[in-house]
């Protein structure tokens, strides 16, 4: 966790205004962001 942070950290200070955060999953799942099929209806 503490590594994780430190990049998350060390993102966030090269470019200025962005947000980082880093999830960590197990092998077999995917992240999906701004996926029309993942939308609550």
């Amino acid at each position: 966790a503490e590594l994780r942070g430190q990049v998350e950290r060390a993102l966030m200070a090269a470019v200025p205004g962005l947000r980082a955060t880093i999830e960590l999953l197990p092998t077999d799942v995917e992240a999906h962001f701004d996926d029309p099929k993942d939308e609550v209806k």
